[in-house]
């Protein structure tokens, strides 16, 4: 027999569902919240802006600027050697021309003295251009005109020669300065003439050595950094001034004197720095 649901029980089932849905909690809403009421915003203010810096005023000076030499010969093309009559010169054993470069206080002067500057200079060879080119030569050819150690007590013999460089960058003070040197290549060129300048950038000066007091070879070759011996009392310093060879653990020689601050006269071209306070003449850079 099939059971039906009759329209009363149908109703009833109705009523229950209805029911059962009051039942459950309803859900919540959420609210928006209030609005702020709009305020009034403060008008823009501009950036503060800083008063020009007036630059300080130049102080007048009386004293003129350093002018630079003019040269109008100062490079020539190189000639076919072998038609050419070189003469060849020690500078600091030729000529004296300027006596104000010879005695530069460390008693390394004396033309009495072998081992020790002469005097000669650049300005030497110009004063005797005349003379060489009467003896028919047609080139010189000059000492190496860098700045050398002027003294090596370990010999004991002075730099005169141009062989123990300490600076390749600077000319040795007692021949000149750069400008010196441009003027003798100058006055070469106008005569037709030429110049060689004896390199040797392989032979330096004596800033130090391996042999001991008694003059016994103490090099090892596994540490070369054994038995170091410093040059500590050359003059005019016991290590180059050109960097980076002017780094060394040698300390600063008593005298505190430096090849770039001795006997160098200021110079607009060439730039002369020191790597401690000078001693007896002021540092001059360009």
């Amino acid at each position: 027999m099939k059971s039906r649901l009759t329209p009363f029980a149908i109703f009833l089932l109705i009523i229950l569902l209805t029911a059962s849905c009051n039942d459950q909690e309803p859900t919540p809403t959420i609210e928006p919240p209030p609005t702020a009421a709009p305020t009034e915003t403060a008008p823009e203010q501009p950036a503060p802006t800083m008063p020009p810096v007036e630059p300080p005023p130049v102080q007048p000076t009386d004293e003129p600027l350093p002018e630079l030499p003019e040269f109008d010969n100062l490079h020539v093309p190189s000639p076919n050697w072998e038609e050419q009559i070189i003469y060849f010169l020690m500078t600091d054993r030729f000529n004296d021309g300027d006596p104000g470069n010879n005695d530069l206080g460390t008693d390394e002067y004396d033309p009495d003295d072998g081992r020790k500057y002469s005097g000669g200079d650049f300005q030497g060879i110009i004063d005797q251009l005349d003379y060489i080119q009467g003896l028919g030569a047609t080139a010189i050819w000059i000492t190496p005109p860098v700045a050398n150690m002027w003294w090596d007590p370990l010999v004991p013999f002075g730099g005169y020669h141009g062989y123990w460089a300490e600076n390749f960058k600077l000319t040795d003070a007692h021949l000149g300065t750069l400008q010196d040197y441009q003027a003798l290549s100058e006055a070469l060129h106008d005569r037709g003439m030429y110049l060689i300048q004896d390199v040797v950038p392989n032979h330096m000066g004596n800033f130090f050595t391996y042999a001991d007091e008694n003059g016994v070879n103490r090099y090892q070759a596994g540490d070369p950094t054994a038995n170091v011996r410093f040059n500590e009392e050359a003059i005019p310093d016991s290590v180059p001034s050109q960097a980076p060879f002017h780094r060394t653990m040698s300390p600063i020689p008593p005298s505190g004197k430096r090849p770039s601050t001795i006997g160098h006269p200021p110079s607009p071209i060439l730039v002369m720095k020191s790597r401690s306070p000078p001693f007896n003449s002021p540092t001059w850079t360009t």
